[in-house]
């Protein structure tokens, strides 16, 4: 009977070195690549951003210039109070010098003009009839204007010579603050009220005569 003879083959060590090492280095350079790319993710967002901000720098470029133009043109009894250009607002807020004063806000984007008090028929800041004469004054306040006029109204006199409200310059809304017989702006948060009291009527003049006391009034604390 004949025995079958197995042979065996001695296995070859520098093929088997050489195909270990290059799997190591196929799996380093796959997490290598994944930490590459994990890497500039940030860089990409950085550039995004930079992109963004030199869009908003042209747009406000553009609103200023557009601002720059709209002022040239304004009539000489036209006064700028306020120009927002910002990420919100593009706009400008102004007042006429007048006798009987509006006061205005220009959109820049629609070039739009909308009226945000005045007229000679008075305007109401709530339930309060108010007749602006003249502004004599107008100060900020933070997002406030503080406006001191003449007080137009018919039967105002000496102890309501002057009417005070102001304008939040963010909403547009309008806030009456006191009538006196005069005022004056000491610093943009502080307001000098000088508030009259009729003493007696001379009856062979007919001239009035009145107490007045001054006292400071704080705008914002």
């Amino acid at each position: 009977m004949n025995r079958r003879r197995i042979e065996f083959t001695p296995a070859n060590w520098t093929v088997v070195i050489m195909v270990t090492v290059l799997c190591a280095l196929s799996v380093a350079l796959f997490f290598a690549g994944n930490r590459r790319v994990s890497v500039t993710e940030p860089l990409h967002s950085d550039s995004v951003a930079v992109a963004a901000d030199e869009d908003n720098h042209d747009f406000d470029e553009y609103y200023n210039e557009e601002a720059d133009a709209f002022e040239r043109i304004l009539p000489a009894d036209k006064r700028v109070l306020l120009r927002q250009v910002d990420d919100a607002n593009h706009r400008i807020i102004y007042y006429e010098t007048s006798a009987n004063p509006s006061c205005y806000f220009f959109d820049l984007e629609t070039r739009n003009t909308s009226v945000i008090f005045g007229g000679e028929d008075g305007f109401y800041i709530g339930t309060k009839l108010i007749f602006a004469g003249a502004i004599r004054d107008v100060r900020l306040c933070g997002d406030r204007a503080v406006f001191i006029a003449s007080n137009a109204a018919p039967e105002a006199g000496v102890p309501d010579a002057v009417t005070i409200f102001s304008l939040d310059v963010n909403t547009l809304r309008m806030q009456f603050v006191t009538t006196a017989a005069d005022a004056a702006f000491l610093s943009d948060n502080e307001l000098l009220v000088c508030q009259a009291k009729l003493l007696y009527r001379s009856l062979f003049t007919g001239e009035e005569y009145y107490s007045k006391v001054s006292s400071t009034l704080r705008l914002q604390d």
